[in-house]
């Protein structure tokens, strides 16, 4: 997602300083004339730092692929704690947040409740403010519909998912890119709070059908009781390194993830790409070989060629 954002404000001619979580492989990123700081969301000098000089902070980071509550609480929240201390400290004009549908500082689910606590932290800091719910986002390096292909190719025959009726609008990343690129150039929305989502109300299980047809992998898709889904989850998340799918992974179904369908084209002007318009990424590379180099390195194999 941060590529896609980056590459997008480069090309219309913004300045850009990325924050970058240390790692021992951190990725090459689209834009080499960006500048970098590495330094984590806890790190005051290294916040101070990345924050200095800097009119716009859009905030992408999440724990949401980590497998334990108390990583939601020391990034998402204890880390926009500090990125909104350092960016009032630095003068920082204007700060764009990507939320979720249904994030709320109540919620039974942890992923949303931090997220809840996030946005609030970012609402009462003084600085103007646009916070972004999105429905789930797709695009190529996701961990959303590139998860769905992995497990897809790994088990033959049946796909199993959680039997929850809920339903989401996929939001294509070029999309949201384009939606933060207009709200910076026009200084429009700061202030609010704004549910964004694709043009579809889907439910997961279609969803997982426009993988399946897009990798040409047909599965009996079948629904197994929630509670049995999450603790098959635990258990990927705690035996293999690095999970494509994770506990929190069901927080996303606990509630409704939709709006408007035409949300894009009423704030934005925009009219937003389909699912099974913008799913080819899924054929390239994602067999066995790029699951097993998933568990063992993370995300970032999604990215190598």
């Amino acid at each position: 997602m941060g590529r896609v954002i980056t590459r997008v404000l480069s090309e219309r001619g913004y300045s850009i300083r990325l924050l970058l979580r240390p790692s021992a492989h951190i990725a090459q990123f689209p834009v080499p004339e960006a500048e970098t700081v590495v330094a984590s969301l806890q790190d005051e000098r290294g916040m101070r730092a990345a924050t200095a000089g800097v009119n716009a902070i859009i905030h992408l980071a999440s724990a949401e692929g980590a497998r334990r509550r108390r990583d939601l609480f020391t990034t998402d929240i204890q880390g926009t704690r500090m990125l909104v201390a350092q960016a009032k400290t630095s003068g920082v004009r204007r700060i764009i947040y990507l939320s979720h549908l249904g994030a709320d500082r109540g919620s039974a689910y942890p992923f949303l409740q931090a997220k809840g606590i996030a946005e609030h932290a970012i609402l009462e800091s003084g600085i103007p403010s646009l916070i972004l719910r999105s429905s789930r986002i797709f695009g190529a390096g996701d961990s959303f519909t590139n998860s769905i292909a992995f497990l897809a190719r790994a088990i033959p025959g049946v796909f199993f998912i959680p039997d929850m009726d809920t339903h989401m609008q996929p939001l294509w990343v070029e999309d949201l890119a384009a939606c933060m690129e207009f709200c910076l150039a026009e200084d429009r929305y700061f202030g609010e709070i704004l549910s964004i989502g694709g043009p579809e109300h889907l439910s997961f299980g279609q969803v997982v059908e426009a993988v399946l047809n897009e990798i040409r992998a047909p599965r009996m898709v079948t629904g197994i009781w929630p509670p049995l889904a999450r603790f098959g989850l635990w258990m990927m998340d705690w035996i293999l390194p690095y999970s494509p799918l994770t506990p929190f992974w069901l927080d996303y179904l606990g509630v409704p993830s939709t709006c408007e369908a035409n949300s894009l084209s009423r704030l934005f002007g925009l009219k937003p790409a389909r699912i099974g318009q913008q799913l080819g990424y899924l054929r390239r590379g994602r067999g066995t070989r790029k699951l097993l180099q998933y568990i063992l390195h993370g995300r970032q194999v999604l990215w190598e060629k």
